[in-house]
């Protein structure tokens, strides 16, 4: 039977779930299931008060996070999650789709996969999107046989070591560096669709609309930031490099204060990357404290190579590979 996923009473055993089917990849990425899901049960008050009371006025805080499982005796042996991606209705996100390894090929995770692109129609949705690992043939060839076409690629790195015995702290003259504010979202939309490859601007469109400063996003982005660090157990950082006052690249980083990864995110324009990327990525090392700087997790479109490139110089090693793909909704 499917039904709908309650929150907080599925979580632990949804996460059970999640630990055996993907016990390989959480290896990898060194990641914690259990930490998560800690951390959600320290959010969920806001998720509850976004969805169930903001969401009652404002529709972008609607279908923040839902999903479905599947169960058998009150057992959980399948799961999806549904969320929205970008303000509106258009765009939806479908992941965690995870079967129990003693049930697979029964057909649970298309039965999942059609119940989610329903859900999603229902609310006026176009596209499905949903990332899959490349070389997990059996679900790449179930999303193909469901219509999900690949239009991008992501690598994962992961840092093993340095092998390279400087750091560049080093910017290169003519280039500014500062910390990254709400009110630099006008520029940040411009620095998006030079460094955004076009096969995903074609999917994932980016909205100017999206990116306006106004008065509240910039008084409240810092509560919620503090908001995020103290639940999630995490500091952020964030800086912007410019060039005649020209945004051309950021970094930013998520320092897990748990056991969980540290994350590191570059967005840097393509005539730019060789000449930064060495100071960005010493920039990112000089934050990280040296007792857990080998659990560093960086993401990167598989377009990006100088930056790919730079940071297998630095120490990280790729250890996924993944598809995007989406699916047009029909009707």
């Amino acid at each position: 039977m499917i039904r709908q996923t309650d929150k907080r009473k599925d979580l632990d055993s949804i996460g059970q779930l999640v630990e055996l089917g993907f016990s390989d990849k959480l290896k990898n990425e060194g990641f914690r299931v259990r930490e998560e899901i800690r951390t959600y049960k320290r959010f969920y008050p806001f998720y509850w008060f976004a969805s169930r009371v903001l969401g009652r006025f404002l529709k972008r805080y609607r279908f923040l996070l839902t999903g479905f499982v599947y169960e058998e005796q009150e057992i959980i042996l399948g799961n999806v999650t549904v969320s929205r991606t970008g303000k509106g209705f258009e765009r939806w996100m479908l992941s965690n789709l995870v079967t129990h390894p003693d049930h697979c090929r029964k057909g649970i995770a298309r039965s999942l996969m059609l119940k989610a692109i329903r859900f999603a129609k229902e609310r006026e949705g176009r596209i499905c999107l949903l990332k899959v690992r490349s070389d997990n043939l059996p679900a790449v060839k179930l999303h193909e046989s469901l219509g999900f076409k690949t239009y991008n690629q992501t690598i994962t790195l992961k840092f093993q070591g340095m092998p390279k015995p400087y750091l560049n702290n080093e910017l290169v003259d003519g280039y500014d560096l500062d910390t990254l504010k709400p009110g630099n979202s006008a520029k940040l939309y411009e620095l998006l669709k030079e460094a955004t490859p076009q096969s995903v601007q074609e999917v994932t469109p980016l909205n100017k609309n999206n990116y306006r400063s106004t008065f509240l996003s910039k008084t409240s982005l810092p509560f919620l930031v503090k908001v995020v660090e103290f639940f999630g157990r995490a500091k952020m950082h964030k800086y912007k490099i410019e060039k005649d006052a020209n945004l051309i690249a950021t970094l930013s980083l998520i320092i897990r204060l748990n056991n969980n990864s540290h994350r590191l995110f570059l967005v840097v324009c393509p005539q730019y990357q060789e000449v930064l990327a060495d100071f960005l990525i010493s920039k990112a090392f000089s934050l990280f404290s040296q007792d857990s700087d080998r659990n560093i997790l960086i993401s990167l479109n598989d377009c990006d190579e100088i930056l790919i490139n730079k940071c297998k110089s630095y120490g990280f090693k790729e250890i996924e590979r993944e598809y995007n793909m989406f699916y047009h909704i029909k009707g």
